[in-house]
């Protein structure tokens, strides 16, 4: 009689917290697994030419992997590009996530070809470095 009570009141009392439990971790994992925003991919884009060739080769592989970069990917690439860059260049996006993808796509191809010019500027060397006002 007592298991019975006991398995009626743990499903009772349970059934709610781990119901949300559940609900709470899906809600996560699709947050992490979405697509980055269209400038985010413009960040790599426009820094391509500040990145170390392990970092540059980290982000066409992940492109070419799954055609996109989710939010989870993108941490450790954005942590790659400061660490080689220093600083990064945040352009104004006025356009959409497939055209940024499709960009920063191009730019990744040509720079593992070795065809761009961007792939073979220094990676530290022409870092960005920081304004200072001449008076």
């Amino acid at each position: 009689m007592r298991t019975r009570h006991l398995l009626l009141w743990c499903k009772l009392n349970l059934a709610v917290p781990l119901t949300l439990l559940t609900i709470g971790a899906g809600i996560g994992v699709q947050a992490v697994m979405s697509e980055i925003g269209p400038g985010s991919y413009t960040i790599l884009a426009d820094n391509w030419k500040h990145m170390s060739p392990a970092t540059r080769h980290s982000v066409s592989t992940t492109l070419q992997q799954d055609g996109m970069i989710s939010q989870w990917q993108y941490k450790p690439l954005f942590e790659a590009l400061m660490h080689d860059a220093g600083a990064v260049v945040v352009p104004e996006v006025d356009y959409d996530r497939q055209s940024a993808r499709e960009r920063l796509l191009a730019i990744a191809r040509d720079g593992e070809a070795g065809n761009s010019a961007a792939a073979d500027a220094g990676t530290n060397a022409s870092a960005p470095r920081a304004l200072t006002r001449k008076d």
